[in-house]
């Protein structure tokens, strides 16, 4: 071969090594050795041509580290560094940075499997950290590609608060990003996120959502309370016993006593009135040692709320937060107290969860609180007969994303649930059918509610009042009950 076609030849394959660099380099994505090694620390660099919005990064499904996790351990520590020795951090992560030395993102396990990432420069490093055992497969990237202005939504905040409080914000498409969780307002509750204005809630707040690639838009929803944050007492119920100057007693002075007697016997004491209970109070002295008093407040925070009854003056309060747990406040307190053994002709009532009549009660108690009603609710954890009971206001109501129906209740045994810090903790779940509620994950039984306080205007403490006859609140009773038991059958053969 002539020295000139040995240049020829050189030249081309110089040619061709030079046209094909370019092509197998941004082919060449990162990836780790499969299986990586122990006590590795790697690292990664790649960089695209033109990307002025940024590159989109994506792994293969079986991308996968050890889990990176804190480890404490519980043997023979006998000094300082054997303490520090077991609360070493064990595992293996990926780190991804950007090429400002920003990191994007901490991961292990599984997490970047299959994930594309978004990576704000033209380019990126990726670090990968082992510890001494337990290596894995590592990572694979399978495309980088210059992002374009498709790859990118807005998110549109409407906080039904104001405008400080509303946002808009651009997101890389697919990406998860967290809903807002708004604290609870004054007299409103933030029950989570609608995707329309007036819409149910979609997600609650705090929730990931995954971003879907259009442009969305989210609208808080808040619950109008029926009953403010002034008008609740600011003392409790003291779990078991209603603490006053000292003494764990049930107290009662010897006014209310006698106008509770006399109502009682008024209302029920002619006629077959088939109630121990109400012997029992008739016949005994008014110092009894008891259980707490939460029928009591429930009852008189909702009469004071409806301006029945007048607990204000008293004390020269302005609301009901600013009064004391003086002797004359318990005393009425504990004379609506004694009420409850009455109930039981005033109120909606199931006692066996899954029933129709359960489920009918529910959904009627659901339709009040939703229409804003102030409602009183008591709840047992088994029959109604062989156990004993709590009894809250509920005040609010929506159904979450799961479809549950959640209450929010004025609770008197914790009344900073209620006011404190806007949270508004004692929420009672029914299930989506209204076969069953709960509270803490703990299933609820028997249950009663009424919304309709008139019931106590025959039990006035000044004796001013017309009582209502036994055989009156027994029609209304059974009034009650046909209705559900229509209503029962209605919701049978939906």
């Amino acid at each position: 071969m002539s020295l000139k076609k040995c240049v020829s030849v050189i030249l081309a394959l110089i040619l061709v090594a030079v046209l094909c660099v370019p092509s197998f380099a941004e082919d060449a994505y990162p990836e780790s050795a499969h299986n990586y090694a122990d006590d590795a620390y790697e690292t990664w660099t790649y960089e695209v041509a033109d990307a002025p919005l940024g590159v989109a990064v994506t792994f293969s499904e079986d991308t996968y580290v050890e889990p990176y996790t804190s480890r404490i351990f519980f043997g023979d520590v006998i000094t300082i560094g054997d303490i520090l020795d077991s609360l070493k951090a064990v595992g293996d992560y990926i780190a991804i940075y950007d090429l400002d030395g920003d990191r994007v993102g901490f991961y292990s396990g599984d997490e970047l499997a299959g994930a594309t990432v978004y990576v704000p420069t033209a380019g990126f490093e990726i670090i990968l950290c082992s510890d001494s055992e337990n290596n894995y497969y590592g990572f694979r990237v399978t495309d980088v590609r210059a992002c374009t202005e498709d790859d990118f939504v807005t998110v549109t905040i409407h906080s039904g608060i104001s405008e400080d409080y509303d946002s808009e914000d651009t997101l890389f498409a697919g990406e998860t990003f967290n809903a807002p969780y708004y604290y609870d307002r004054e007299g409103l509750v933030f029950a989570g996120w609608a995707c329309s204005e007036h819409g149910p809630v979609v997600y609650e707040g705090g929730d990931k959502i995954a971003n879907d690639g259009k442009n969305t838009e989210l609208w808080a929803v808040w619950v109008r309370l029926a009953l403010g944050d002034d008008e609740i007492y600011d003392f409790n119920n003291s779990r078991s016993y209603f603490n006053v100057n000292g003494e764990d007693k049930y107290y009662i002075d010897a006014d209310d006593y006698r106008s509770m007697q006399i109502n009682l016997y008024k209302n029920y004491g002619v006629g077959p009135y088939p109630s121990v209970i109400v012997s029992i109070v008739l016949a005994t002295y008014p110092d009894w040692e008891w259980q707490g008093s939460c029928y009591g407040m429930s009852t008189t925070a909702a009469l004071q709320h409806f301006g029945m009854i007048d607990l204000l003056s008293a004390q020269d309060a302005s609301s009901l937060s600013e009064l004391e747990a003086d002797d004359e406040l318990v005393s009425a307190i504990n004379y609506y107290q004694s009420q409850v053994a009455t109930s039981w002709l005033t109120e909606f009532k199931a006692n066996n969860p899954g029933t129709a009549n359960y489920k009918a009660v529910l959904s009627e108690m659901y339709d009040s609180v939703s229409a804003g009603n102030l409602v009183m609710f008591t709840f047992y954890s088994g029959s109604a007969f062989i156990t004993n009971g709590h009894t809250v206001l509920l005040c609010g109501a929506y159904t979450n994303p799961a479809g549950e129906h959640v209450f929010i209740a004025y609770d008197v045994n914790l009344p900073w649930d209620y006011s404190a810090f806007g949270g508004y903790d004692s929420r009672f779940v029914a299930s989506a059918d209204f076969s069953e509620i709960s509270y803490e994950d703990s299933t609820l039984g028997a249950v009663h509610w009424t919304d309709d306080f008139t019931q106590f205007t025959s039990f006035d403490r000044e004796l001013e009042n017309s009582p209502v006859s036994w055989y009156q609140t027994l029609f209304n009773h059974l009034a009650r009950v046909i209705k559900l038991i229509f209503t029962s059958i209605l919701t049978i053969f939906k």
